[in-house]
């Protein structure tokens, strides 16, 4: 059976949240000792040297390297004040990513960010402005003008 529209897109987007899972593995573990804020300040700082640094703006992998240490506040502590900050940066990232590179896989994980922060995290300030980055997302890299529009009428 093929699975089509925002119902396949929705699996794609927990399969590469699993993916995520096994890839910081590694890393997570080496991190869960941190804490919340230590890792979501060390991601700031990652990002702001990225974007002072016209080398490190050209290249990709940079970008998703900062981006992955956003994830890592989450994955290391799902319940702190800082996931739905990071979860925003890490979206914020990837769609660039995608932007910059034109990277689907960044499109989707920008997706995936943004589902996370508005499913995981409801009541977050990030939360309409992560509706409009899905809805955009949707719209625009998907085409998928329904999911798009369930997206806005929840803002509207």
């Amino acid at each position: 059976m093929k699975l089509t529209g925002s119902f396949a897109r929705s699996r794609s987007v927990v399969a590469t949240g699993l993916l995520s899972l096994i890839v910081f593995g590694v890393s997570y573990e080496a991190d869960a000792a941190k804490s919340a804020r230590t890792l979501y300040n060390e991601a700031v700082r990652a990002e702001g040297q990225l974007n002072k640094s016209k080398k490190l703006r050209s290249d990709k992998n940079s970008w998703i390297k900062v981006a992955r240490q956003y994830r890592l506040v989450v994955l290391n502590h799902p319940r702190s004040g800082y996931c739905d900050d990071a979860l925003w940066h890490e979206g914020e990232i990837y769609k660039e990513v995608d932007k910059r590179f034109g990277s689907r896989d960044a499109a989707r994980r920008a997706l995936d960010a943004y589902i996370l922060l508005v499913d995981g995290y409801p009541s977050s300030k990030w939360n309409r402005k992560a509706r409009l980055r899905k809805a955009d997302l949707y719209l625009n890299r998907y085409s998928d003008s329904k999911a798009a529009t369930k997206e806005l009428n929840v803002v509207i």
